[in-house]
C-alpha cells in the first residue's frame, strides 16, 4: 500500500519517490496541497505548481498532478429554508484518489474488474488521511470493482464519490457490513456532519451485512445515485436530522431494503 510522504520543499517532492500521494507543505512560494503521481504524457505542461516532473520519470511517462480544492464556507444553510440541495454544504477540502493508496498488484484488476485482492485496508488508510491531513474532504473512487472484506469505517466530514454506479461498485465479500459511519454506542455518540456517498454500487450476497450502516451519522448527509444490491438490511440509517437521498436504488435484500430513524420514528422498506 502506498504511503502519503509530505514534503517541504519542491527539490524534495521531484526527488521524492514518484508514486501514489504527496503533500506539499511550506515549500516557498508554492502554495500548499496534495499532489497525486500521475500516468501520461505531460510533455510541455510542467508549471512547479499544478505539474511537477518528478526527477526519475520523463514527463512523457507520467508526474505530479496537483488536486482541486474547493472550501465550503457556510456550516449549515438559513434555519427553515425549503427544499435544501445538502450537496451544496458537504465538506470538501479537496480529494485523494483511492488508487494511490491500493497495493499496486491490486490496481490492474480493479480496473479490470478481475481483482481477487480485498482493498478494504486501503480505503480505511485513504479515509483516515483525508480525515487527518485536511480535516475531511472527498474520497474519489475511479472505474472499477473494489473487493470489501472487512468494514470500512467512515471518517468524520469525509465522504465517497465514484464515477457513477454503473462503473464503480464495492463488491461486498464477507458477511460484514461494507459502509459505517458512527460508533453506535449510545446516544450521546457525535453526528458525523456534511458527508456525501455518491456514484457508486454496492454488491453484496445472501450472506453479507448491511450495505450502508450510518449509526448517528445523518446530520448533512447526502446519499445519492447510489445502486445497492443484495445484502441484509442493506441501508440502516438511526438519528437523521439533515438528510437527502436522491436517486437511491435498492434491489435483491434479504430483509428490510431500508430503515431509516427520523427524530425517533421509524420508517422501514
Amino acid at each position: 500500500m502506498s504511503a502519503v510522504e509530505s514534503y517541504s520543499s519542491l527539490a524534495a517532492l521531484k526527488a521524492g519517490t514518484a508514486s501514489g500521494a504527496a503533500c506539499l507543505v511550506g515549500a516557498s512560494g508554492i502554495p500548499d496541497g496534495v499532489l497525486f503521481f500521475t500516468s501520461g504524457d505531460f510533455t510541455d505542461q510542467a508549471d512547479n505548481v499544478n505539474i511537477v516532473k518528478a526527477d526519475s520519470v520523463s514527463l512523457t511517462a507520467g508526474a505530479w498532478v496537483r488536486q482541486a480544492a474547493t472550501a465550503v464556507v457556510a456550516k449549515y444553510p438559513a434555519a427553515g429554508a425549503p427544499f435544501l440541495n445538502l450537496r451544496d454544504y458537504i465538506l470538501d477540502n479537496g480529494s485523494y484518489n483511492v488508487m494511490g493508496f491500493v497495493p499496486q498488484a491490486a490496481k490492474s484488476g480493479i480496473r479490470d474488474r478481475t481483482s481477487t485482492i480485498d482493498v478494504d485496508a486501503a480505503i480505511q488508510t485513504a479515509m483516515e488521511a483525508i480525515e487527518g491531513e485536511r480535516g475531511g474532504g472527498l474520497l474519489w473512487m475511479p472505474a472499477g470493482r473494489f473487493n470489501i472484506g472487512s468494514p470500512v469505517i467512515g471518517q468524520q466530514g469525509v465522504g465517497i464519490y465514484g464515477q457513477g454506479p454503473a462503473a464503480t461498485y464495492l463488491h461486498n465479500r464477507g458477511t460484514g457490513d461494507c459502509l459505517v459511519y458512527g460508533t453506535g454506542a449510545g446516544s450521546g455518540d457525535a453526528d458525523f456532519e456534511r458527508t456525501l456517498i455518491e456514484g457508486l454500487a454496492i454488491i453484496g450476497s445472501p450472506t453479507s451485512g448491511k450495505a450502508f450502516w450510518g449509526r448517528k451519522a445523518t446530520t448533512m448527509f447526502c446519499i445519492r445515485d447510489v445502486y445497492i444490491e443484495s445484502g441484509n438490511s442493506p441501508v440502516v440509517l438511526d438519528s437523521c436530522y439533515s438528510l437527502m437521498m436522491e436517486r437511491v436504488q435498492v434491489r435483491g435484500a434479504e430483509t428490510y431494503s431500508a430503515t431509516i430513524w427520523v427524530r425517533g420514528q421509524r420508517l422501514s422498506g
